[in-house]
């Protein structure tokens, strides 16, 4: 049965529902309105805003800030995911991320993010997880902080530079509290105060200054810290560590923080002691200087305002020569007192200090004295003031520095000439051509001199003056340089030709009226003045240097420093030609080099850097990059390495040439090449280099060997020959001695001179073969080479040869001698001929005869001096050859093998043996012994 409500009833449930309905639509235009607050904050917020999906790692909600920040579209940007734009983590890194945050449930972080156009932003991530529609989701709020980075890292650089500069300030720094307490100092704050930065920190200003400066330093920081005064400046004293004052520059200002509090105040120390102790030495020598001015042996001049002298010391008037009565109350324009050419500076300087723009000054000017001569003068000058500050006069002191100018211009001009003479030393090397070298010449030239115009010439071998170089293009029209060939009497056309042919320097101050025989070639420049000197050469003319238009003309000190100035050139341009003449050689050289019949290569640094053609075909190469790069020891034979090496070091370390060597060489192919060796130490393209000929001695030494075996043979027949001639010669003359003796009454008396003559000449025979049986014993000889005492060895030989010196009164001397490995008995045979030589061809009825050596190389050289009868030197080589005589038996006694064997024992012990020899005044026979055997 359906209840049966009453209208009423009906009508209040209407009401109700219609009030709910009511409350429900407000309730929605409440949501509705927060969704749209939402909304508008999530779109328009300035942070960027992001919903990730932890599945994907992809935004499923954004807003546009995100998008503007990093530069995508919102399509662009819907399709990436985190890891796309995050610059430090990968995917599978922000997938852990994430999952650690939905673990916790938020997280706060900073990270690095990529926009599109690939600049990395800073951000500040604010990540949380919330529930929708019951997921789970990734909710980041992005807000770009790269902006403040900045901001925060510029901050730390200026904080970082400021405390660099504090820190190593060359001037005292201090941070100091309103309290008045180091906060910090700097290095130059502690080495100014003598403490420690630990040691100031513990103290307060008041602590290290001065008492008599307390009361004002707190004055002033009240008047600071009350805003009155930004920064203040004064002059005070500190008390240092070790008790004594110092005074410093002090500088405060005051630093407010951002409540407009005081924070800390910043002081400045600038260390002034030194100026301060100046400043007292000088008001004591102010006071000095007051009393010197009284009673100085300087001119002390005194002005007025009015610049009319007031004072005039005794020493003005012995400067100048007016006294006080003519000058005192004149001023300085009436009197012929300064010089014409200074009379604008000085009253310039007279200006300043009227008008107080300066109070002191000095300067260095030329005056007049009363007899006209110019003086050059220092002046001092200082104003006086009067106690209200204003001007009362002018104090001068006057030194005469004539003299000591004259000095100092000749020693400037001395400096002068040295410098331009290094410079042209220097433009030998430096400068490309004569045209250059020449204008630096010149230019030196016009500097020494004052000159405005200057021209070098040079005379070519064929006569003709050639311009090296001119400063002024009218040069060019002269006729006797369009001309060049300098005519037989130049001396009549013009000033060049006078000093060509006489050689000798000229000087001219008035061309306009010049000697009679001086003229001026057509079309020569205009001068007012000419100063022109020869380039001599020994005593030959080879060119000469002229200049002109000086301002004032020129004196005999210009001249001789043009004079100084030609020997140099001279001297540079024999120098400049030297080194052309090098440089042509150089290329000879290189021609020759490579043309050369004989193997030549270059070792620098042990390596063979250039080889010539012949090398090429004695090494049996084909080019030459197959032996360039190679060492010396590449191509010699392992038995010459450790002799090639010495070789080497002889000639880098000590300069020397070495001698001839012999050896063998490795070709390419392995074949063995005798070869001679010579080698010496040179400069090669601008190192020191060694040249190294090589020369193949193959068919050589197989000759000498040939002729080696042939004389050998030769020796020992003439050895068996001699030998054997002996016994029948003895025979001889013997049988012609008896028959002399038992039958010589029976012979008439050209019968008697024919047997005498045969003896005679028998005995002669006997005595050459003896001497070439001697001969030939000095190569067949089994005599072994020791170490002798030579000193010893002439000693035995002047016992020796005693009494021979004594009928001959003849005297030998000999210094001190080595200890070489020789053949004694054969050196004693050497010694003992040379003595008995110089004995025997001597006139003088007192033979002397000298002995001596000295160290040459690998070599010692001796000497055996006589004073005899002298040798002409188309002798020189002839003595030395077996028989050969210069003087008949009559004259001098011999067979004439004496020096032949003396030859032969030098070069069995590896020496050799010359003469030198002035006739008629005696000879001087030289050997040399190897100084190790």
């Amino acid at each position: 049965m359906v209840e049966k409500r009453s209208y009423r009833e009906l009508e209040k449930q209407v009401q109700e529902l219609q009030a709910e309905l009511e409350k429900s639509k407000r309730r929605e235009e409440a949501l509705s309105k927060s969704d749209r607050y939402y909304k508008a904050l999530f779109e328009q917020g300035l942070d960027g805003v992001v919903v990730v999906d932890p599945e994907t790692c992809r935004a499923v909600v954004f807003n546009d800030q995100v998008c503007q920040n990093l530069g995508y579209s919102r399509d662009e940007f819907a399709k990436l995911s985190i890891a796309d734009i995050d610059a430090l983590e990968t995917e599978e890194e922000a997938r852990i991320h994430i999952e650690k945050v939905l673990k916790n449930g938020s997280d706060d972080f900073q990270t690095l993010q990529r926009t599109k156009q690939g600049e990395i932003r800073h951000v500040h991530v604010t990540a949380k997880v919330i529930e929708v529609d019951g997921s789970k989701v990734y909710h980041c709020i992005w807000t770009d902080i790269t902006d403040r980075r900045r901001a925060e890292e510029a901050l730390r650089e200026s904080e970082t530079r400021f405390f660099s500069i504090f820190e190593y300030a060359p001037i005292g720094m201090a941070i100091v509290s309103p309290e008045g307490k180091f906060l910090k100092v700097n290095r130059a704050t502690c080495d100014l105060l003598g403490y420690s930065e630990l040691e100031l920190l513990t103290k307060t200003y008041r602590d290290i200054s001065h008492p008599d400066f307390l009361e004002s330093d707190d004055a002033h920081l009240e008047q600071m810290l009350a805003g009155k005064i930004r920064i203040y400046q004064k002059e005070k004293r500190y008390i240092h560590k070790k008790r004594h004052a110092i005074w410093a520059l002090l500088s405060v200002s005051l630093i407010w923080d951002q409540q407009q509090e005081p924070a800390y105040f910043i002081s400045q120390l600038v260390n002034i002691t030194d100026r301060k102790l100046a400043e007292e030495k000088l008001r004591l020598a102010l006071q000095r200087l007051n009393f010197h001015m009284e009673n100085s042996p300087l001119a002390v001049v005194e002005f007025n305002t009015a610049f009319e002298v007031i004072y005039w010391s005794r020493q003005a008037e012995r400067i100048f020569g007016w006294n006080s009565q003519e000058i005192v109350g004149k001023k300085i324009d009436q009197v012929r007192w300064v010089h014409e050419d200074d009379v604008e500076s000085v009253a310039r300087l007279s200006k300043n200090m009227l008008n107080g723009r300066s109070t002191s000054n000095s300067m260095t000017n030329r005056n007049y004295s009363k007899d006209g001569s110019v003086l050059t003068c220092e002046w001092y000058n200082s104003v006086l003031l009067n106690g209200q500050g204003e001007l009362v006069s002018v104090l001068s002191l006057v030194l005469d520095i004539t003299e000591r100018k004259r000095s100092e211009t000749a020693v400037e001009r001395q400096n002068t000439l040295l410098k331009g003479i290094n410079r042209i030393f220097g433009a030998v090397v430096t400068s490309a051509g004569d045209k250059e070298f020449g204008g630096i010449c010149l230019d030196v030239a016009e500097k020494i001199t004052g000159s405005s115009i200057s021209f070098l010439g040079e005379i070519s071998p064929d006569g003709v003056l050639h311009d090296i170089a001119v400063s002024n293009p009218t040069w060019n029209a002269c006729s006797v340089f369009k001309s060049g060939k300098i005519p037989k009497n130049f001396h009549t056309y013009g000033i060049y030709a006078r000093v060509i042919v006489d050689g000798k320097p000229l000087l001219i101050n008035n061309p306009a009226s010049p000697p009679s025989d001086i003229v001026f070639p057509t079309g020569h420049p205009p001068l007012t003045s000419l100063l022109a000197a020869p380039l001599k050469h020994g005593e030959k003319t080879i060119g000469m240097v002229a200049v002109g238009n000086r301002k004032g003309g020129y004196g005999r000190e210009e001249q001789a420093a043009l004079e100084v100035l030609c020997q140099v050139i001279t001297e540079s341009l024999a120098r400049r030609r030297t080194e052309e003449a090098l440089r042509e050689g150089e290329v000879r050289y290189r021609s020759l080099f490579m043309h050369s019949p004989d193997a030549i290569y270059i070792n620098q640094q042990d390596r063979i850097t250039l080889v010539n053609d012949a090398c090429l075909r004695l090494f049996g190469a084909w080019t030459a990059g197959e032996l360039l790069g190679k060492t010396p020891y590449d191509l010699f034979h392992t038995d010459y390495h450790q002799v090639i090496r010495e070789r080497i070091r002889r000639m880098r370390h000590q300069g020397e040439s070495q001698p001839l060597l012999e050896g063998k060489i490795v070709r390419l192919d392995g074949g063995i090449v005798d070869v001679e060796v010579i080698a010496a130490h040179f400069p090669f393209g601008g190192s020191k280099a060694i040249h190294v000929i090589l020369r193949d001695i193959t068919e050589r030494r197989r000759a000498a060997e040939n002729l080696q075996r042939s004389n050998k043979e030769l020796e020992q027949f003439a050895y068996a020959a001699s030998h054997d001639l002996q016994e029948p010669l003895r025979s001889i003359v013997g049988f012609l001695q008896l028959l002399q003796h038992n039958y010589g009454d029976q012979l008439d008396e050209k019968g008697r001179q024919y047997v005498e003559r045969v003896v005679a000449a028998g005995h002669r025979m006997q005595i050459m073969i003896r001497d070439l049986l001697s001969l030939s014993r000095v190569t067949t000889s089994n005599g072994t080479f020791l170490p002798t005492n030579l000193n010893s060895l002439v000693k035995t030989v002047l016992d020796n040869l005693e009494s021979t010196l004594q009928e001959n009164h003849a005297e030998v001397v000999y210094a001190d001698l080595p200890s070489l490995s020789v053949d004694s008995s054969q050196i004693q045979s050497l010694f003992q001929n040379l003595i008995l030589n110089s004995i025997k061809y001597n006139m003088n009825p007192n033979p002397r005869v000298e002995i001596g050596c000295s160290p040459s190389g690998n070599f010692y050289q001796f000497f055996v001096r006589d004073n005899g009868i002298g040798i002409s030197p188309r002798f020189y080589e002839r003595i030395f050859i077996v028989f050969q005589r210069l003087h008949t038996a009559r004259e001098y006694d011999g067979t004439g093998l004496g020096l032949a064997l003396c030859r032969k024992i030098v070069e069995r012990h590896g020496g050799k043996i010359w003469v030198e020899s002035v006739p008629g005044e005696g000879s001087t026979f030289f050997f040399t012994l190897p100084a190790i055997r």
